[in-house]
């Protein structure tokens, strides 16, 4: 056959019915052994075992990866893909919420929410409160307090790691709480009439409170009721009335796990940090907002964030309130039940600093035993 009529039969077909059926190169071979070759192949070709075995293997990997499952019904053997739900339910850690508690009954969220008052309680006896995400303690007691209050729903906690997470998370936020909550009390003290409108006043108010020597003794005039005569230590109402917020937290559970040694540590390291941004009159916080919104260049906020930067400095404190007598911590819980009301109760890794000011060992007194009244 000719090139020319090769090209032409390829693009312009014109053969019809047997003839194309038989193919171009059947001419090669006789009408009967045609006939013969075909009858012995049949309609069932059967791949090699080699290929049948890896095209098989290859097809139950792709399926099991979609959550697929594949089954022959009928007499034909066809094969029919049924969809299934995959049994991986898991989800990314940082991803996990409150949704994805085991919970069984409506009232779950309810007992949720006593079980994080008493760990908050906990956490606020601790003398390391920024540690307690990965405190040695803290899964175990996740789990007695889940086995004391959901005795109807036992789960083992280290099967689910939602619960660790989201409680977790609870924690950061009311550690982030007393931060902010310290900004607001100081906050409320500087609109006052004496300070609203002079800077230099503010700065004085921030400057006699901040931690500083005095007769070359360093000392923290915040935590005195008195802070110039500093008489009364861990009795400065702005202390007390912070410490209220974090057992308005705990609700029932205030001091069910002992001393909050640990929260008025993370309350002093609260106020230390809100002084600190407002060391020169007005927020460095809001400061720095203002620079970035206006596109200007900005300086390091090192220090600005209550966050793991202040973990070190309410650890010290923690420390110090740790060793405080019982007589202390009576006149503590009793100046703040007075301050703010008992019924309120029913309402419900450590980065070191250089900033010597940060620093606040060995700067309190452990007793008030020398002090009249306090």
């Amino acid at each position: 056959m000719s090139g020319t009529s090769s090209c032409s039969s390829a693009t312009t077909p014109t053969v019809e019915g047997d003839e194309l059926r038989d193919g171009e190169f059947d001419h090669d071979e006789t009408p009967e052994s045609l006939a013969a070759t075909r009858e012995k192949k049949g309609s069932n070709l059967k791949l090699p075992k080699e290929i049948g075995a890896t095209a098989g293997t290859k097809s139950a990997r792709v399926t099991a990866n979609m959550g697929l499952t594949l089954m022959q019904k009928g007499a034909d053997d066809a094969v029919v893909e049924e969809i299934k739900r995959s049994e991986d339910k898991s989800k990314p850690l940082k991803k996990l919420k409150l949704e994805d508690l085991p919970f069984v009954d409506k009232k779950d969220n309810e007992i949720w929410a006593r079980l994080i008052c008493a760990l908050i309680d906990w956490a606020g006896t601790t003398t390391d409160p920024f540690g307690t995400n990965e405190h040695p303690e803290v899964s175990s007691r996740l789990q007695e307090l889940w086995d004391l209050l959901f005795g109807h729903n036992k789960v083992d906690i280290t099967k689910c790691p939602a619960i660790k997470k989201v409680a977790t998370d609870q924690l950061n936020e009311w550690r982030s709480m007393l931060g902010k909550n310290a900004m607001k009390i100081l906050e409320r003290e500087l609109k006052k009439a004496e300070y609203r409108v002079d800077t230099n006043a503010r700065i004085k108010y921030v400057q006699d409170r901040l931690p500083q020597k005095i007769e070359g003794q360093k000392c923290v005039p915040f935590i005195y009721a008195d802070h110039q005569s500093l008489k009364g230590s861990w009795l400065a109402p702005m202390l007390l009335e912070l410490l209220a917020t974090h057992a308005r937290h705990c609700g029932t559970s205030f001091q069910a796990f002992g001393k909050p040694a640990g929260a008025l540590g993370v309350c002093a390291a609260a106020v230390h940090r809100t002084l600190f941004l407002y060391k020169d009159g007005d927020s460095a916080k809001e400061a720095a907002k203002e620079v970035k919104r206006a596109g200007l260049p900005s300086q390091p906020t090192r220090k600005v964030s209550f966050d793991s930067a202040w973990g070190s400095v309410a650890m010290q404190y923690s420390l110090q309130t740790a060793q405080l007598p019982d007589k202390k911590w009576d006149q503590i819980v009793d100046g703040m039940w007075k301050l703010v009301g008992e019924d309120s109760l029913a309402h419900r890794v450590h980065v070191a600093s250089d900033d010597d000011s940060m620093d606040v060992r060995d700067a309190i007194p452990l007793s008030d035993d020398n002090e009249e009244n306090s």
